[in-house]
Formats: C-alpha cells, structure tokens, sequence
C-alpha cells in the first residue's frame, strides 16, 4: 500500500532541506521516471542545479515548473537566479522584477537586478540600486565596486572615489574586494593626475598581492612621474595643455634662433608642430612629431612621419616619444634627415621647460 513515488519524493524534499543535494536527486530521480512533470519535483531540482551551478539545467526544469503551475511565485526567485548566472540578463529583469514586487527586501534578488540592467545598458537605473545597496553588509562592498565602474565610465571620478572609500569603511569586505577597491581607487586618482595618492593605493596592493595584475609596473612608471612634473605633464596633461607643452619644446629647441610655428596638427595617436627656425648662420623648416607612449614606436610611425615631410618639403624632422623606438625604426631613420628623441633626452629637453 506505500506509494513510492510519495516516499521517493519526500525522501528527495527532507535531503535536500539537510543540504544533501546528491541524495536528493536520487529521490527525486524515481519519481522524474514515473512523472516527469511533476511540479514540485521540478522545482526542486532546479533550485538543486542551481546550487550545482549547472544553470543551464536549473533553467529547464524550472521553466517546466512554471509551466506546470504558471501561477506559482516561488519559482520567480531560483529561476531569476539561474538566468542571471547563465548570463541571460534580460530575460532575468522580468523574474527578479517579479521578486521584488512580493519582496522588495529581498537584497540579492536586488543587487543581481542592478547588474542585469547594467548589463542591459540601464546603468541610470542601476546605480541608483547600487548606490542604495552600498550600506549593506552582505552586498554593500560589492555594490560599492559596481557603483564607482559606473561612475568611471562617466568620467565622474570623484564620485568613483567615494563609492570606493564607502567600500573600505564597511567591516565585512573581503580581502579579495579590498584589493579590487584599492586598483580602482589607484586607477580612479590616476584619471584626477594625483599620483601621490595612486602611489598609496598600488603599495597597498604590493603589501598584499605583489603579483597584482600590472601594479609592479604601474608603481614604477608613475614613481617616476610622481618625481618628474615635467615628465608627468606630457604623459597626463589634457589636449590643450599638451599642445601649449609641445609649443615650448619646440620654441625652446634652438635658444640662439628665431622659431615660427606655423602649424599644429592633432591626431589620435600624436601631435605635429610644423615651424620655420631662422639662426645667423641657416633657416630651415622642421617638423616635430610628438608621442604620448611609454612603449615601442615603430618603424611605420617615423616612414609616415618622412613621408609627411617629404608632402610638404620639410628640412628636417623629429620623432619624440616618452618611450622608446624599434631597432627597425632607428634603421629607417639612418641617412635620413630624422632625429629620433626617446624618453631620456626628453626629460633632459623637459628639465629646460619653464610650465
């Protein structure tokens, strides 16, 4: 007289309620034998992949579920979860919005709300969310951390600087997130040209994590910086400023002479100063081109920069970087009227400027 698929199920309920979730599917296996559309079954085993995180599989059975009972709201919840998680945002919004309208309280259901509009391109409405959430012990840190990318990506660092400072007053964040907020923060001081403050922030990373994504780099070029205004100006410094900046140097090259600019060229990659020099003894008509990177500029750069000399019948020109140039670059330059100035002549030309 005992029903096994009633034993089988209750057997698969009273292990998963345990947290024994592989004992649970082995009851619930029967019955999905027997009936494959019972509701609660499904429901179950659908909150199980999804603990599993198999969400694919935690999907289906709990659209099953819904499709049994289309009525039934505790199935809003798991299954607004499990389409999170699969990355499924936009089909998430409309469960989770379910959620929230029974539970408004409900701080996981919201917090992974926030980020599926983010990722659906709300970032309005889901700062708004974050920016509620930051106090909360469980997802405040987090939620600290999605606020300030927010803020980053409209150029509002200062508001990204508090978000992360929220972040480190809250006790419960993990170290993991702390070192998140610390390059954040780094990176956030970097975009406002305090560098003394970024330089803190990278150190407390090196303390904790040295291996820390391109923080060992980062502190040695902008330890440099922070010593060098000059250096950090034609590296940092706005458009404009830069312009004006590459205006001196060119004017301040030849002390003993009169120098004309008598173009300026900006382009995404550098900037061009066309000028006349004028000295007792010659006149020529040179271009200077200017280059913001730190790294390898190639031979293509300098054969278009002879190329545009060759266009406007220039003299003579020069190619300077805070970086360095290829060995196939500084072989295009021989024979050519092209001086090719890297990152150690620069600051020397820098250490002349009055900014």
């Amino acid at each position: 007289e005992i029903d096994q698929q009633v034993v089988s199920q209750r057997y698969g309920v009273c292990a998963f309620k345990l947290g024994k979730f592989d004992e649970a599917m082995a009851g619930f296996s029967k019955v999905l034998r027997l009936n494959p559309k019972d509701y609660e079954v499904n429901l179950y085993v659908g909150k199980i992949m999804l603990e599993k995180k198999d969400f694919e599989k935690s999907i289906l059975c709990l659209k099953r579920a819904a499709s049994i009972r289309p009525d039934s709201s505790e199935i809003y919840e798991p299954l607004g979860f499990a389409l999170f998680e699969a990355k499924k945002y936009r089909e998430s919004l409309m469960h989770l919005k379910k959620v929230l309208d029974e539970n408004p309280e409900n701080k996981q259901a919201l917090f992974y709300f926030a980020n599926a509009m983010e990722e659906c391109s709300m970032s309005d409405k889901a700062l708004k969310i974050f920016m509620h959430l930051r106090p909360d012990t469980k997802f405040g840190p987090e939620s600290c951390v999605e606020a300030g990318r927010i803020h980053e990506k409209m150029g509002q660092y200062d508001k990204a600087v508090q978000d992360y400072e929220i972040a480190l007053k809250l006790e419960t964040i993990s170290s993991e997130t702390k070192v998140t907020v610390f390059y954040k923060l780094a990176q956030s001081y970097i975009a406002q040209h305090n560098i003394a403050k970024a330089l803190y922030y990278l150190k407390q990373i090196q303390t904790v994590s040295p291996n820390y994504k391109d923080v060992n780099a980062l502190v040695s070029r902008y330890q440099e910086l922070n010593q060098n205004n000059n250096l950090q100006a034609y590296l940092m410094s706005g458009t404009s400023d830069f312009v004006v900046l590459c205006r001196k140097i060119v004017t301040g090259f030849y002390p003993d002479s009169f120098v004309k600019i008598e173009d300026v060229n900006v382009a995404a990659e550098s900037i061009e100063v066309l000028c006349t020099v004028e000295s007792m003894k010659w006149s020529d008509t040179e271009l200077f081109r200017f280059f913001r990177s730190t790294g390898s500029i190639g031979e293509l750069y300098v054969r278009d920069c002879h190329s545009k000399m060759r266009d406007i019948k220039c003299d003579r020109g020069f190619c300077i970087s805070a970086g360095t140039f290829t060995a196939e670059a500084k072989k295009y330059v021989e024979g050519r009227p092209i001086d090719l100035i890297e990152k150690v002549k620069l600051i020397q030309i820098l250490k002349k400027i009055d900014l």
